[in-house]
């Protein structure tokens, strides 16, 4: 529903970068801070820059570094998260700096977050200007940090999990990507265990801004059950080469050149685009 086109969909680009802010990004955050966190109109004003500025400083870490090696790169915002395409022609070592760029970027705007906390002076602007300061900066804080941590994860589609799959791949071509998902399935399995365990008594107490946590917690449970599916379909794709051969008795195609890493292609069960390679 809301990741469909819609004419109410934000659009722009610039610096080759193009943008697009999705209705249900609207719809969700509005609904978690009216509705679940209680805030006014005023300060669900703020709550929605502070979210929209992070989601943005993070994304477009990610699209600088594209667009220096010459990708053209898109920004989707929607819901609780952003997605990018334009990266696919990247380089292993690219992708691995391009994926690492968000959480980077991220972590960077919580610590000058931080240290405006403990360091700035909102005072200075005067008492009512300081109140809203030190609210915007808190939820800076929040979301940053948030941000960045749940990003280093090695889950799948998470940019942890993203530059740990071409770190995988990169050390064992035919069994990386199986490898990168089955530690993705066991961590999204792990943060879905400790979100049971660590919020299970607040959940039944019951309250709006549990239900936050609920959707934290089915955020979880999705990435683990993606990976898992993807897991399984990485298995049947890299069995059955092996099979064909035991069939027909064809000999082991022989290991790829370094050449030919550029024209690896993760996802599509270690095969190779042979027309790229003509």
């Amino acid at each position: 529903m809301f990741g469909e086109s819609s004419f109410l969909d934000l659009r722009w680009r610039i610096f080759g970068i193009s943008f697009c802010i999705k209705l249900s990004f609207w719809v969700v955050w509005l609904l978690l801070g009216f509705y679940i966190l209680g805030m006014s109109w005023r300060q669900l004003l703020l709550w929605m820059g502070v979210v929209l500025v992070s989601d943005l400083v993070h994304e477009i870490g990610h699209a600088i570094v594209g667009r220096s090696f010459g990708a053209r790169i898109s920004i989707v915002i929607a819901g609780f998260g952003g997605g990018l395409s334009g990266f696919e022609g990247l380089k292993r070592w690219q992708r691995i700096l391009f994926f690492a760029a968000g959480p980077i970027v991220s972590f960077a705007l919580w610590g000058a977050a931080e240290a405006y906390h403990y360091r700035g002076h909102p005072d200075a602007w005067g008492p009512d200007a300081a109140d809203w300061i030190r609210r915007a900066v808190q939820h800076v804080r929040f979301l940053n940090l948030f941000i960045a941590v749940i990003n280093i994860l090695p889950i799948f589609p998470l940019d942890g999990g993203m530059i740990f799959s071409d770190v995988s791949q990169a050390v064992s071509r035919r069994y990386g990507l199986v490898f990168a998902l089955l530690v993705s399935v066991l961590c999204a399995g792990g943060l879905v265990a400790y979100m049971a365990t660590f919020y299970w008594q607040a959940i039944r107490q019951g309250g709006r801004a549990n239900i936050f946590i609920i959707l934290l917690f089915a955020f979880a449970i999705m990435n683990a059950v993606q990976g898992l599916s993807l897991l399984i379909g990485a298995i049947r794709a890299s069995a059955a080469p092996t099979k064909q051969q035991e069939a027909h008795d064809e000999p082991t195609k022989p290991a790829a050149c370094e050449d030919d890493i550029d024209t690896y292609r993760p996802f599509d069960g270690g095969r190779y685009d042979e027309q790229q390679k003509r």
